[in-house]
């Protein structure tokens, strides 16, 4: 299994190197909304989800299920919103961002 570290530094690597080749430009089209904020997003979103789906299914599964029934009750509920609060802080984030890139633009 790759460690979300190094697909996270090859994919800037990838950025930078894009960035430097071709600047913003994909087959002659200028991508108005490309910035590396926005290009990390969409990497950070897959790793994200990643973490969340690997998170979800660990817990599913036996191993998961008997560390479950060791953890203290006020725990659980902690575990359980973790994945909704990292979705809604990312999706709040790219919403952010998206709209300092139109304030940019203007």
């Amino acid at each position: 299994m790759l460690d979300a570290g190094l697909i996270l530094y090859v994919g800037l690597l990838a950025l930078f190197l894009w960035r430097c080749l071709s600047g913003w430009r994909l087959c002659g089209a200028w991508l108005e909304y490309a910035n590396y904020c926005m290009l990390l997003y969409a990497l950070l979103l897959v790793l994200n989800l990643w973490a969340i789906i690997s998170f979800l299914t660990l817990a599913m599964r036996q191993e998961g299920k008997q560390v479950w029934d060791e953890l203290p009750g006020w725990f659980r509920p902690l575990m359980l919103g973790a994945p909704v609060a990292a979705i809604v802080t990312y999706v709040l984030a790219f919403i952010q961002t998206g709209q300092h890139v139109n304030e940019i633009r203007r």
